[in-house]
């Protein structure tokens, strides 16, 4: 005699088998809508009366069908029809041998099986990120297709299972250029291999900071063996404690290095010479900041030193970095004055030192005619309200001089910035009247 649970799953068969003829109704609803619109134009109140009848109608069936697609009670996406997705991948996926581009990703599909991986030959980019991701083969499929050069497995709750040292042969990753890992929870297994995938140049490790086994605590030893080749690595919002600058120092080729929102201290790293975004935000770094002016990186367009403990007075080298476009200090504990040489950089376009105790003087920014954010907030500045800000820096977006000493009149020039969104200058010593255009 079959069980209860037997029949149940027999019924969930034969609906799926049999011809979904409530998803075929919809399709009615298509020619009628505009037959009334048609067939009842000299009667305008029976024709909208009867055509949005119609069309609630339609919404509510549409409502029910997709309701009808996720089971309460196991709280798992039902199939109905021919709609299930679960394996990933189906058998037919293996006559597509030509397929080079396969993208499943932000989907809910539930998959336990990636065999079929393994006949896709020709395949160069595979997305699978954001699904509920639950192969304990993941791993080894994926490494057997060695035509891959970007891989996007983000989202996909791989820390449940993380491969064992026996199955871990990156090195068939012969091609892969790309590597997305972020919002996972993975952990070293894994991670000491990446050293041996040599074509590799973008890894995205961000995120990984959820419970169970992560990136956390010290600096792990595979941090000084990534790839050779690498050139953008985030590491960013994990749990990673130590120092970094004998793991940087060495490498030279990074573009891209975030690091951003860890536990990382220790003085300024130098920074790597071709390096174009460095960011180091939300950390615990420490100390003075001057080692900047031993690293020759002409080609850094962002800097973001923000919200660690850097203390003392910058250095006046900074025309050295002449493309520097993003430059953040901001809530850290500089002091002294803000250095002139900030003033000689004509590409910058944004400019926080906010929630320091900068002193003295503001120097010129007036060459600084890209400027469309200058936050000076929450500082010890002083002197008279700058006159070059309203007659050079035209394209202004955002200025922020609160909680300062600037004293004086707003000179009208101020009225020229047309682009100009927010203007906070609370908490200072203005006097006079406010400009009027």
């Amino acid at each position: 005699m079959a069980s209860p649970s037997d029949s149940a799953d027999s019924r969930v068969i034969r609906r799926r088998k049999g011809p979904a003829f409530e998803y075929l109704v919809p399709l009615v609803y298509a020619p009628v809508l505009p037959l009334i619109r048609i067939a009842l134009r000299h009667k305008p109140v029976l024709r909208d009366r009867l055509f949005y009848g119609v069309l609630a109608g339609a919404f509510a069936h549409g409502t029910y069908l997709v309701t009808d697609l996720y089971d309460a009670e196991s709280n798992e996406v039902t199939c109905p029809g021919r709609a299930c997705f679960a394996p990933i991948l189906t058998a037919q996926f293996q006559n597509l041998t030509s397929l080079r581009i396969l993208d499943l990703g932000s989907n809910h599909l539930i998959g336990k099986d990636l065999m079929l991986l393994s006949h896709l030959s020709s395949l160069e980019f595979l997305s699978l990120g954001g699904n509920d991701f639950q192969a304990n083969n993941w791993f080894r499929e994926i490494t057997k297709v060695p035509s891959l050069k970007e891989l996007d497995l983000s989202g996909c709750g791989l820390s449940k299972f993380v491969p064992s040292p026996a199955v871990v042969n990156v090195t068939r990753f012969s091609s892969l250029k790309k590597l997305y890992l972020q919002k996972n929870v993975l952990n070293g297994v894994f991670m000491e291999r990446l050293g041996q995938v040599s074509s590799l140049e973008y890894l995205d490790l961000s995120d990984n900071q959820m419970t169970g086994a992560t990136i956390s605590d010290v600096l792990p030893s595979w941090f000084s063996d990534l790839p050779p080749n690498l050139k953008i690595l985030n590491l960013s919002n994990n749990h990673i404690s130590g120092r970094v600058s004998e793991y940087i120092v060495n490498k030279q080729d990074y573009m891209v290095i975030d690091l951003s929102s860890n536990n990382f201290s220790g003085p300024l790293p130098l920074v790597p010479t071709n390096i174009q975004i460095f960011y180091l935000r939300k950390n615990q770094f420490s100390g003075s900041v001057s080692s900047i002016c031993k690293s020759t990186i002409v080609a850094a367009t962002s800097l973001d030193l923000s919200h660690n403990q850097f203390s003392g007075e910058l250095p006046d080298c900074w025309m050295n970095i002449g493309n520097l476009a993003v430059l953040n200090l901001a809530y850290n504990n500089f002091s002294g004055k803000v250095p002139p040489s900030l003033g000689s950089l004509t590409n910058l376009e944004a400019l926080y030192i906010r929630q320091n105790s900068f002193s003295g003087m503001l120097p010129s920014f007036s060459q600084c005619q890209l400027l469309q954010i200058l936050d000076l907030g929450g500082n010890k500045l002083t002197g008279r309200f700058p006159v070059w800000i309203g007659a050079d820096l035209l394209k202004l977006r955002i200025l922020s001089l609160r909680f300062n000493k600037f004293y004086g009149s707003m000179p009208s020039l101020i009225c020229q910035l047309q682009f100009l969104q927010i203007l906070d200058l609370s908490a200072n010593r203005l006097s006079g009247k406010i400009p009027s255009a």
